[in-house]
């Protein structure tokens, strides 16, 4: 039988991923698993067996604007090492596409300024998906909760 820590996701990623372990290749793996979890969220979140219940919604979009929100920060860092790659002498670029005329390192630097623009949208997508979890937290089911629940929430200003 599996422990509760087991299922705590701070648990399973720090053994997959310890802290302070960094490199290349573990960053690339975990930026893929993140891409199938979040796969795995689109298959799920498909049919409303997944979601019964509005708390479980709620609780889906605040772990993921948290999500959105640690993506803003990964962008806005990536975009700084994509800088400093730059201005990396030994920096080329392969000839598959069309490369500006100021060559690998402006290639790199109008990748960058991409990756800014994603942080700026990560941050306005999570900011939207906050109060839309905020919102989303004062609904629920009639069988859910009872009417002394609900007039303990009415009165705290929910």
């Amino acid at each position: 039988m599996a422990r509760v820590d087991d299922r705590d996701p701070e648990v399973v990623v720090s053994r997959l991923f310890p802290p302070g372990e960094f490199s290349g290749e573990r960053t690339v793996a975990a930026a893929r698993m993140a891409s199938e979890l979040v796969r795995y969220l689109n298959h799920a979140t498909r049919g409303a067996s997944s979601l019964s219940q509005p708390a479980e919604a709620a609780e889906v979009v605040s772990a993921l604007s948290t999500m959105v929100g640690r993506l803003t920060q990964t962008m806005g860092q990536v975009a700084s090492q994509v800088c400093e790659q730059a201005e990396d002498p030994r920096l080329l670029a392969d000839g598959l596409g069309p490369v500006p005329a100021t060559g690998a390192s402006g290639l790199a630097y109008e990748a960058a300024v991409e990756l800014a623009l994603a942080e700026r949208r990560c941050g306005e997508v999570g900011a939207a998906m906050s109060i839309a979890q905020r919102r989303m937290s004062r609904l629920y089911l009639a069988d859910d909760q009872s009417d002394d629940q609900v007039a303990d929430s009415v009165s705290d200003g929910w």
